[in-house]
């Protein structure tokens, strides 16, 4: 007899889903979530995150940039300095909050679509994600090895069936 084994082909750090086209003042409403699929936590200080235009260093929320590890199965939600995500949209308390190097994830996230990539401190790249034109308040989630319009989930696992409201 032939036994063959499959394995999931982990690639730890993906980008899990991405908010382009908040109801709110993009610049400040905008954000991306990744998701750490192994059983290891990851330390993504000093990764970086980009689009076509430009590219900003991930940095940790807390005291002298701290705060950078995504634990095993865990979410973080990346923002820019000045963000008022956690305001506005229902974030789940154990995301990790990532910050952007300046005022903008990117050259800011495109309506009409765009690629989003990271990439760890060796500069290889991690993960990209492309998406189409945005809705205005739906989120690209990653379900299945696609992305779709959906409901907003930050910090939560992605369910076309969960709703979350932005309260602005």
């Amino acid at each position: 007899p032939i036994f063959i084994l499959l394995f999931k082909t982990s690639t730890a750090i993906i980008i899990n889903e991405i908010m382009a086209d908040p109801v709110a003042d993009e610049t400040l409403n905008e954000w991306v979530e990744l998701y750490n699929d192994e059983n290891k936590d990851v330390n993504v200080s000093g990764w970086i995150i980009g689009d076509n235009n430009d590219n900003d260093t991930i940095e940790g929320g807390l005291y002298n940039n701290e705060g950078t590890v995504i634990p095993a199965f865990g979410y973080a939600i990346i923002t820019d300095d000045a963000t008022r995500v956690y305001n506005n949209f229902n974030v789940s308390n154990d995301a990790v909050r990532l910050y952007v190097d300046d005022a903008s994830i990117g050259n800011g996230l495109g309506n009409d679509g765009e690629t989003i990539y990271i990439y760890d401190n060796n500069k290889n790249l991690r993960d990209k994600k492309t998406y189409n034109e945005t809705t205005e308040d739906l989120s690209w989630a990653y379900i299945n090895n696609s992305l779709f319009k959906s409901n907003p989930t930050p910090g939560f696992a992605n369910d076309e069936g969960l709703l979350s409201s932005c309260d602005y």
